[in-house]
């Protein structure tokens, strides 16, 4: 097996199984069983799935692959049986189609019309196949349910295998290798930087690290350190690198009141995952502060701190400025997914807005206004409790908003003096 691949322990394990089952399909036969016919890696784009499909293959079993990019409209049943007749030449062999649900799967994309005559072709080569031709089809794919229950079939696939985003101690290795290749100076706290990557798949994490390389070397840096990674992390959130700062002193001003917000309830709700905050422009943002969450199974009560500190802005313009701006809509559109998945997916508040739930009934306009009207008292709960603690730690939220309108940016050590300094006072 690949020893590139970090992570992915059970996976790994299986796929070595088969890959024994390959080199021992004759007393495997014996013995009165057949090998697997075929294998389904899934899961999301970017957590390796292709790499570790290709790492059943070694010495004494050949792979031939058939790729989504390969097939244009009008050839794919000619690349398919193609691809079936070169494994059976080369067998004992790992037949990989690759990103399968974009070559057989139920989709709009152009290259995909007549899916169901390449779905057809693909389901009489896969039964054509005989125990004794050692084949093992091997399909990666982002989502199964789009390729269809007959051709995901036991018999057909007999192993469906997800694969999710990797966790934390195994992003802190994958971040160990991908740095270990940089030629600069490191100093970094991996473990950290596990826990600032949350979510992160291999190929993001694999970015992040060149990424961050290539900023050192065009800020002329000798040591690549976690403010580097954390800027790389932010310019690959939002699209692009911070701007100069708008010349509009009030502008700025209420981008750092809004900000400033976001940074108070943060640090009394969540200081451990505050990082820092400015009020340059990047991506659509005027202004932005980081957040993160070691959290990967958060509770109810994490995901309300959660939205109570997106809302915290918006609530802090009204407190100072007695008026509410245009700009905030990305805070609000992710506060209302937030609460509205808490009460759709998860049953926070009740099971009778879950849903597939047998009380559930999306055409009953009572439920949808009740729905409504449960979304609209949870966010103005928790804007209030926002503004409850902007009023507390006023004294803090004002020397913010005046070293952002004077700095423009601030570290998360900043932050927690700027912090610290109103609680002594309060003391």
């Amino acid at each position: 097996m690949n020893n590139k691949i970090v992570g992915y322990d059970n996976e790994k394990r299986e796929l070595a199984q088969l890959r024994d089952m390959l080199h021992h399909a004759e007393e495997y036969r014996a013995m009165g069983v057949r090998i697997p016919r075929g294998v389904a890696l899934y899961g999301v784009p970017g957590i390796g799935k292709t790499v570790l499909a290709k790492s059943i293959a070694d010495e004494g079993i050949n792979m031939v692959e058939l790729r989504a990019a390969d097939c244009c409209v009008g050839d794919e049943s000619v690349a398919i049986r193609k691809v079936f007749e070169q494994a059976r030449k080369k067998a004992p062999c790992v037949l990989l189609l690759d990103e399968l649900d974009k070559i057989a799967g139920t989709s709009d994309f152009i290259f995909m019309e007549g899916n169901d005559e390449v779905k057809k072709i693909l389901l009489q080569e896969i039964d054509a196949l005989s125990d004794a031709e050692d084949i093992l089809v091997v399909a990666t794919c982002n989502d199964t349910e789009c390729l269809g229950d007959a051709l995901m079939r036991p018999g057909r696939f007999d192993r469906l295998i997800a694969m999710t985003v990797p966790d934390e101690p195994t992003r802190k290795e994958i971040l160990k290798m991908y740095f270990s290749h940089l030629k600069i100076n490191k100093q970094l706290d991996f473990g950290r930087l596990a826990k600032l990557t949350g979510g992160y798949t291999g190929a993001q994490l694999e970015c992040l690290a060149n990424e961050t390389g290539l900023y050192a070397i065009e800020c002329s840096a000798n040591n690549i350190t976690e403010e580097d990674v954390r800027a790389v992390m932010m310019r690959m959130s939002l699209g692009s690198r911070e701007g100069n700062p708008s010349l509009d002193s009030d502008e700025i001003r209420r981008i750092a009141i809004h900000e400033a917000g976001h940074a108070v309830v943060g640090l009394v709700l969540h200081p451990d995952g505050i990082l820092g905050a400015t009020v340059l422009p990047q991506g659509y943002s005027s202004g932005h502060v980081q957040i993160y969450s070691s959290e990967e199974c958060p509770s109810v009560s994490q995901v309300e701190e959660d939205v109570t500190i997106l809302l915290a802005g918006r609530v802090a313009e009204q407190l100072v400025e007695h008026e509410i701006y245009l700009g905030s809509e990305s805070d609000m559109k992710n506060a209302a997914a937030k609460i509205l998945e808490l009460a759709t997916v998860h049953a926070a508040y009740g099971y009778r807005y879950l849903i597939g739930s047998i009380r559930h009934h999306w055409d009953s306009e009572a439920i949808k206004d009740e729905l409504g009207f449960l979304l609209d008292e949870k966010l103005c709960e928790l804007a209030v409790s926002a503004e409850n603690i902007l009023r507390e730690h006023r004294l803090a939220h004002e020397r913010i908003v005046a070293a952002l309108i004077g700095r423009k940016s601030l570290t998360r050590e900043e932050l927690l003096d700027l912090f610290a300094e109103d609680q002594q006072k309060a003391a």
